[in-house]
């Protein structure tokens, strides 16, 4: 019985040993496969992961933490950090003083901080760790998690935030009057190297046979020549309501400009008044190239008058010019941007290349000079800011003259309703769309009808005021209508009423405006008018249109803009 009695007993203790082994066996395997998913998080986390000495080195770090800071490995990191107080950190800290001082308890507080990146780069970024270490942890060791990148994407996003809205507000700035005078058409090109230039344009119309005309180039690019070409502007409109006379503007310039631009800056400008009953420019020519009168083959350069503005507190003589202007003249300035261009063998491309690019036809007069600028450099790219301006002087009023500002996201065109052939004004703006922007095909046919539908309401229903007529169906199924149309088209008082036509690009999508200067209509109506059931009625079918091609429509509160959206 003894030895049964053993041999049971000893049974049962193998068994028990190997139960146990087995336990001891799973516990080891669980806490390699737990020690593995922990490695797993630590070595892959997307934020930083860190243990170190309170006293000023670092234990460990995930391979975030050190890409976070501007090193390629943990090894390198830590190699590097051997006092975290004084070489992490812009403001040194004393040890764990910041997390020692805080009440004794396990939860996790949140700071910012200011520290250096590889090769001393200043960095901000938010640190997470507990306010006091656990009993169980050394006393000496604290445990963390870095999540610089969330704030530096935080930080990115609304620094975009905010360029994008000082971009619009740049951009509402940036826009010349372009004043639609009868014997004129203007054709603008803005190019800047940045979101932000120095350059300014600016035509004010002081009556219907004069326009004040200021072409300004601030030194520099970007933000800084933004901020100084937008007080500029702001000055020259202010001067340009009462005062008429170059020399006095710019002398008025130059003094005010003196106290508000840095000590190694200037304003090279050009101020003209362009005199259509006298068939005259005069002008003060201040540091600008030249710009150039075309003239039946003939090209010719203006003469300068003075220095750049704002150089010298009181400039003692700021002269002006007068020259006689002939019918079919092309008067065309510019800034250095396009002069200053260099060929790969250090040649400038100058007055002397945009003579050379100039051809017979003065509707591709800007394109030309560019598409020559860019053969010169090899390149599409300038490098500062770049405006192109021309100002055609016609005899035959009964042309289409239209005016136009073009830059990089916005175009602009403005023009008399009398000049107004409908179809050409269409094929004419899509074209420029195409140029412009990548547009797919669908959007392209989308936005052929819902604009063409918006400008026949523009000029027919807005400037001309048609709707009565149209609405009489004696009158409109007759002769009688179409005379009625052609009269108030060649009218003074229909006739001479402008459209403008602002497109600018919002990321994926475009805005289109088109403004009239008729009285506008109950925009309240607009559901009444549109009935979804009766495409085939007159009254209101061309807004019911535009609505279904257009992505979405927006009236002002007249009824005299129409703003269409249409994505890409």
């Amino acid at each position: 019985m003894e030895k049964n009695e053993l041999k049971k007993n000893s049974e049962e203790l193998r068994i028990q040993a190997y139960e146990e082994l087995r336990r001891r066996l799973s516990i080891q395997e669980e806490l390699r496969e737990s020690e593995q998913r922990y490695r797993d998080i630590f070595e892959n986390a997307p934020i930083g992961i860190y243990q170190s000495f309170l006293e000023g080195n670092f234990i460990k770090t995930n391979p975030a933490m050190a890409k976070i800071f501007g090193y390629s490995s943990p090894a390198e990191f830590i190699a590097d950090q051997t006092n975290i107080p004084h070489q992490l950190y812009i403001i040194p800290k004393k040890g764990g003083k910041t997390f020692r001082s805080l009440p004794g308890n396990s939860r996790w507080v949140t700071f910012e901080e200011k520290v250096f990146k590889k090769r001393q780069n200043a960095y901000f970024y938010q640190k997470h760790g507990p306010t006091c270490p656990k009993p169980k942890w050394n006393s000496s060791v604290f445990r963390g998690l870095q999540c610089g990148h969330y704030e530096e994407t935080k930080r990115k996003e609304l620094f975009r935030l905010e360029m994008s809205r000082a971009k619009e507000l740049y951009d509402l700035s940036l826009i010349p009057e372009l004043p639609a005078i009868r014997g004129s058409e203007i054709r603008i090109k803005y190019i800047p190297t940045e979101h932000f230039g120095g350059d300014v344009i600016e035509l004010r119309q002081i009556d219907e046979k004069n326009i004040l005309i200021f072409v300004a180039d601030v030194t520099g690019h970007g933000i800084p020549a933004a901020m100084t070409a937008n007080t500029l502007k702001s000055h020259f409109k202010e001067l340009s309501e009462t005062i008429r006379n170059p020399v006095t503007i710019c002398a008025i310039l130059n003094k005010t400009m003196h106290c508000a631009i840095l000590n190694d800056d200037i304003i090279a400008a050009f101020c003209a008044r362009l005199d259509l009953e006298s068939m005259s420019l005069t002008y003060c020519l201040c540091g600008i190239p030249s710009p150039l009168i075309l003239r039946k083959g003939e090209k010719i350069r203006l003469t300068p008058t003075g220095h750049p503005l704002g150089v010298f507190d009181d400039l003692a003589v700021i002269d002006s010019r007068t020259i006689s202007l002939e019918y079919d003249d092309v008067i065309l300035a510019f800034t250095d941007g396009i002069t200053d261009v260099r060929s790969a063998n250090n040649e400038v491309f100058g007055i002397r290349g945009i003579i050379n690019s100039i051809g017979t036809d003065t509707d591709c007069l800007i394109s030309d000079i560019l598409n020559s600028a860019f053969l010169f450099q090899r390149s599409t790219k300038f490098e500062d800011d770049v405006i192109l301006s021309s100002i055609r002087i016609t005899e035959n009023v009964s042309e289409s003259l239209r005016n136009e500002f073009c830059a990089p996201d916005k175009y602009v065109l403005k023009f008399r309703t009398r000049y107004a052939n409908i179809d050409e004004l269409n094929d004419f703006f899509i074209n420029r769309i195409v140029e412009k922007f990548d547009i797919s095909a669908v959007s392209l046919f989308r936005l052929r009808i819902s604009f063409f539908e918006m400008l026949m309401n523009a000029i027919e229903h807005g400037n001309l005021e048609m709707t009565n007529f149209k609405q009489n169906a004696e009158i409109h199924d007759s002769d009688m209508y179409n005379t009625i149309f052609r009269q108030r088209l060649t009218s003074d008082a229909y006739g001479d009423r402008l459209i403008e036509i602002a497109v600018s690009r919002r990321d994926s999508y475009l805005e289109i405006s088109l403004r009239d200067d008729g009285n506008g209509f109950c925009v309240e109506d607009i559901d009444r008018l549109t009935p979804k059931a009766d495409v085939g009625r007159l009254r209101g079918r061309g807004i019911h249109l535009a609505m279904m091609y257009a992505d979405q429509i927006k009236y002002n509160a007249k009824g005299n803009e129409v703003v269409l959206y249409l994505s890409l």
